[in-house]
């Protein structure tokens, strides 16, 4: 999702792989938060104006992401750079109402694990977003679009947990099933779009996987057996 470019760099390859995986992310985001409300509808009283405010920024964002890798891969990178401006407002909405709402739960509920939970997604996404916006200005196009895919992949944990949920699986299993979807969607990507991975690919996925290696620390010094997500 570029933010505008100060240079006119050569277009990045036309990549119908990045389209699909954000398609199926932001598919897999909705249905696990739908589907888990269909099942306890008592959560859709927890959606207070912040809430929903928050939960429409974040389905934007990823309906963005699929309509940006959309128009790249149709070549239409004139309509992506302008529609990438609005990317530089859903972050700062997404960043500010998704650590308003878990300061929220936090002071109703005392839960620090959630607490951990819910900000270290943006303790992640927003360095990665804001190195991915850089590289746009950049015109490291490729760069972009990596640190772009794994900024959005650090997002999904909240509706890995909800799908669990929905599965009657433990929580826990968040740790074990969003490094693999980290690693995986890009080691995929690249391996698709180019034959090997990008050393963009790397340092992203090497930040992600440190941040959340520092949740996890900070979920086995809390010590608590209490829900990670609300």
């Amino acid at each position: 999702m570029s933010a505008g470019s100060s240079t006119t760099p050569s277009p990045p390859t036309r990549d119908a792989t990045l389209f699909w995986m954000a398609a199926g992310i932001l598919v897999f985001t909705v249905a696990a938060f739908v589907l888990v409300a269909i099942r306890e509808p008592v959560r859709l009283t927890r959606f207070t104006p912040l809430v929903t405010t928050h939960a429409v920024l974040m389905v934007a964002w990823y309906t963005l992401f699929v309509v940006q890798s959309g128009l790249v891969r149709q070549g239409k990178y004139a309509t992506h750079r302008t529609l990438g401006l609005i990317s530089v407002a859903l972050a700062a909405g997404m960043v500010v109402t998704g650590i308003w709402v878990a300061l929220n739960f936090y002071q109703e509920f005392g839960r620090r694990l959630t607490l951990v939970a819910d900000v270290g997604i943006f303790v992640n996404f927003a360095p990665l977003y804001g190195f991915a916006v850089w590289a746009a200005i950049e015109g490291r196009l490729e760069v972009h679009k990596r640190v772009i895919l794994v900024a959005s992949i650090c997002m999904i944990t909240s509706a890995l947990a909800r799908a669990l949920d929905v599965g009657g699986v433990s929580r826990t299993v968040t740790i074990l099933l969003y490094p693999l979807i980290l690693i995986g969607l890009p080691l995929v990507h690249d391996r698709r779009t180019t034959g090997r991975l990008h050393r963009a690919s790397v340092w992203a996925v090497a930040f992600s996987l440190l941040v959340f290696a520092g949740q996890v620390a900070a979920f086995v010094a809390i010590g608590r057996s209490e829900p990670v997500c609300a």
